[in-house]
């Protein structure tokens, strides 16, 4: 009798600490579209010290050329309280922005209508209602580009990206450091003889800088994911390549309390064509572990946070099964990878997520969707709400997770003291 109690309440225990280790999707709080008749697209969402967000992006609906540079800022619920647009008559695209420490932003990109070469990489500092304070052009006379932008703890910026210093058609990691004007301090470039690039920067808890993105130079496959962490002047402390003999790389870096963690896509390992990587290392770059996500279809993370409860959350896109469609994927996994939610969101159309981030009680997604707005694409905000992490769950979970082990425990221990006596 003690035996089968002691195991019906353990498969019980197990069963009830499964459940409560579920997490329900988040609800949709709102969801926003921006654009007009023609191609606009949100690369880049922050929340913004007064609680609304603020999106980076471009648009070829409004402003002076092919595309311009595009600022959006909203109020908690995603309404536009000022739009602005930055550019000249060919093509610029913001993929980065930061809130500086005066109130006011930072974006990074690229520019074809300014600058020594055919592209060049482009910081634009605004004021809080998005006036330009400044802006600079970094680059040679052939191609380079910013991807990602970070205030340093001077006030200053750190920008990586891709530079093309031959214009031989192979590319090169490039970090920037620039000072609160944006006035260059360094510059340094890492690569090899074939194609490489940084996707994202980090400046690092010890005042150094952490780069990742793709190395064609380096490493066991076709193109690898890379890591270079660097000392506060630039100079290189380790590097690390992550991936198999086809094609993989990363566009997100974290750091996280005990090291980082790569957010990408992989064609060598997981059972999928293209499959969601997520990559934790320790804080020299040795894996921990590396987890892939997906099925059959394309999926690719984008974008990475570290949430509250030291879990990860992952922006991607998958492509749909039923339409062939895109349709933004949320990835939400513990502090070991292993999955907690996973929800798709779009409809008719494709919706793109390039850029995530955690809100007090949920989760931001900006990109591009269509046909959902107004013209052929537009930008795209989605607000998710109703799934603090760590709660185990949203309202209708029944008891927190303490109090249903703690019950669990009583009713185990009333079992054993019940049995105990009967054959006492």
């Amino acid at each position: 009798m003690f035996v089968s109690v002691l195991v019906a309440v353990v498969l019980l225990l197990s069963t009830s600490m499964s459940t409560v280790a579920a997490q329900d999707a988040p609800s949709v709080e709102f969801n926003k579209a921006y654009g007009g008749g023609g191609f606009d697209g949100a690369t880049s969402v922050i929340e913004a010290s007064d609680g609304g967000f603020a999106i980076a992006g471009y648009t070829d609906s409004f402003g002076a050329g092919q595309n311009d540079v595009w600022l959006i800022k909203t109020d908690s619920n995603g309404n536009v309280e000022f739009n602005k647009t930055y550019g000249g008559a060919d093509d610029d695209v913001a993929w980065s922005i930061v809130e500086t420490s005066d109130g006011g932003f930072a974006l990074a990109g690229r520019t074809e209508s300014f600058g020594a070469g055919s592209l060049d990489a482009w910081l634009i500092k605004t004021d809080s209602k998005g006036n330009v304070e400044f802006n600079k052009t970094y680059g040679g006379g052939y191609d380079d580009a910013a991807s990602s932008v970070v205030e340093t703890s001077d006030g200053g910026f750190a920008i990586a990206g891709r530079t093309n210093p031959s214009g031989a058609g192979q590319n090169d990691a490039w970090l920037i450091r620039a000072d609160s004007n944006g006035n260059v301090e360094f510059i340094k470039t890492f690569g090899g003889y074939a194609s490489d690039g940084a996707e994202s920067v980090v400046q690092t808890s010890d005042g150094g800088f952490a780069i990742a993105g793709f190395t064609e130079s380096s490493g066991s496959g076709a193109r690898d994911a890379w890591l270079v962490k660097t000392d506060s002047k630039g100079n290189v402390e380790f590097n690390k390549t992550y991936g198999g003999k086809d094609f993989d790389y990363v566009n997100s870096l974290a750091e996280t309390s005990d090291g980082f963690a790569l957010a990408g896509n992989t064609k060598s390992f997981g059972g999928s064509d293209e499959g969601v990587w997520l990559i934790k290392t320790d804080s020299n770059g040795n894996v921990q572990f590396n987890k892939t996500y997906g099925d059959a279809n394309e999926d690719v993370a984008l974008s990475l946070v570290e949430t509250s409860d030291r879990g990860f959350a992952l922006g991607a896109i998958t492509e749909s099964s039923d339409t062939e469609n895109l349709d933004a994927l949320l990835i939400k996994t513990d502090s070991k990878g292993n999955v907690e939610l996973n929800e798709t969101y779009g409809g008719k159309g494709s919706a793109y997520v390039n850029s995530l981030l955690e809100t007090s009680g949920g989760f931001a997604i900006a990109g591009r969707t269509a046909p959902f707005g107004a013209g052929q694409e537009d930008a795209w905000l989605l607000k998710l709400s109703g799934n603090e992490s760590g709660n185990g769950g949203g309202e209708g979970q029944g008891l927190p997770g303490f109090t249903v082990v703690t019950a669990l425990l009583a009713i185990l221990t009333a079992a054993v003291v019940a049995a105990k006596r009967r054959t006492e």
